[in-house]
């Protein structure tokens, strides 16, 4: 197992798994196709953010792409979003949120528990 190298390979493996093709995938990331090729092929590497949201929407860990861990489900987030374009939504647009926006949303995920 590497140590902070992403595993192309991995990527890839998880996406047929969930049966959606690449460019399905770049489509749900909000990640141009181009690019979702480049990170499949070992061309370029994603960006931690970029990670994070690829690893959310394909239900996997961004351990699990870097090689620090051999388990696709460690940490794992599943989250349907393909068929809900507010979910989809307000994944892609979370990060962009002010930290009050955030611990208002948190908040109200608290409540609804």
């Amino acid at each position: 197992m590497s140590e902070n190298k992403f595993i192309p390979e991995r990527l890839t493996a998880v996406r047929e798994q969930l049966g959606i093709t690449s460019a399905e995938a770049a489509r749900l990331t909000g990640i141009k196709k181009e690019m979702m090729w480049k990170y499949e092929n070992g061309v370029s590497a994603p960006a931690e953010p970029t990670l994070r949201l690829i690893s959310l929407y394909l239900g996997t860990s961004p351990d699990f792409l870097y090689g620090r861990t051999d388990d696709p489900k460690a940490d794992r987030m599943v989250i349907e979003v393909r068929d809900d374009p507010h979910k989809e939504a307000f994944l892609k647009n979370y990060d962009r949120l002010s930290t009050y926006q955030k611990e208002l949303i948190n908040a109200l995920m608290q409540e609804m528990k």
